[in-house]
């Protein structure tokens, strides 16, 4: 079992950094830091490649496809894992709330890779999408990579660091919220979202388009206590105002985050006093090293927020990580 009591920290003027400009670059890109993540101005950032289909449009709307307001669709559509394929590769189990079919209260159940692909992209848009698929992965291999170093005595005695974007996981998980209204998964109370609430697809559009999302909307991270799961679990967030969907809620192991893409509901202002937005580091302790995971995003780093997880893990009820590169 894991264990994952957390705390939040001030936030802090300064992080000192471990990587030096001639070092290979921690995004894994193999270049070196200074011609990679180190930016001009001196901060670090892991950019996005492009997240649009090349140039030039096609003028064509798929009716499929959930961004053929575009039109720059392709004809033909695949059949897209609303939980991209690669996560499920790598975490096995996959567990979501409030579907359509499930009893009010019912246990969390697990789905094969199989049962969670539907055809609601064309190709066109599923392959420029595909970055933050790959991201959405790194990720997660890195949370298993700290929570089995935590677990067992290893060579990293003072703990390490590790970097990746959070802009990207912050779209991806919006790009997850698409896939599970659009594919009609999505649901509350029984009922499916997408018979009477909408979700703004624009907003997505715009923000994979390289545009901030609106006012406080994007990922806030939530402390938790208790027991942490080994598998992943998201749930869709609905105003029952404007029957609108607002966002999604996440549970990655041993972290629990929100992503909204509106904030004009109660809830919203509710929720983000108890979180914390956008965090450039996450460190994760037990009693003898600590790891730092570097989150970065838009903007320079200075009044950097932490969010500090103190784990204990059993590795005997663990699948170990793949690894990293």
């Amino acid at each position: 079992m894991v264990k994952g009591p957390t705390r939040l920290r001030a936030p802090a003027n300064h992080i000192k950094l471990p990587w030096r400009a001639e070092e290979l670059c921690p995004c894994e890109s193999g270049r070196r830091y200074g011609q990679c993540c180190l930016q001009p101005n001196g901060s670090t950032r892991v950019l996005l490649p492009r997240l649009t289909p090349p140039d030039p449009l096609t003028g064509y709307s798929n009716p499929r496809c959930y961004l053929n307001s575009t039109r720059d669709c392709s004809a033909e559509t695949s059949r897209e894992h609303f939980i991209s394929q690669s996560v499920l590769e790598i975490t096995k189990t996959f567990g979501l709330r409030g579907l359509p079919w499930q009893k009010l209260g019912e246990e969390i159940p697990n789905y094969g890779i199989k049962a969670l692909a539907s055809r609601i992209l064309c190709t066109r848009h599923n392959s420029a999408l595909a970055p933050l698929d790959t991201a959405a992965a790194r990720f997660y291999r890195i949370l298993m990579q700290i929570r089995d170093e935590l677990a067992r005595p290893v060579q990293y005695d003072r703990g390490r660091w590790f970097i990746a974007s959070g802009e990207a996981i912050e779209l991806w998980t919006i790009k997850t919220l698409c896939g599970l209204f659009f594919s009609k998964i999505a649901s509350k109370d029984g009922e499916r979202l997408l018979t009477d609430h909408s979700l703004d697809i624009g907003i997505f559009d715009r923000a994979i388009r390289g545009m901030p999302l609106p006012d406080h909307c994007g990922m806030w991270f939530r402390s938790s206590v208790g027991k942490v799961e080994h598998y992943v679990a998201y749930a869709p967030l609905s105003s029952t105002v404007d029957k609108m969907v607002i966002g999604i809620r996440a549970k990655l192991f041993f972290i629990e985050v929100d992503t909204f893409v509106r904030s004009t509901d109660l809830k919203f202002t509710l929720q983000q006093k108890q979180q914390l937005f956008r965090p450039w580091l996450l460190q994760f302790s037990n009693r003898w090293r600590t790891h730092n995971l570097l989150l970065t995003w838009p903007g320079p780093m200075r009044n950097v927020a932490k969010l500090q997880y103190n784990i204990e893990a059993d590795p005997s009820e663990m699948t170990p990580a793949p690894p990293l590169s």
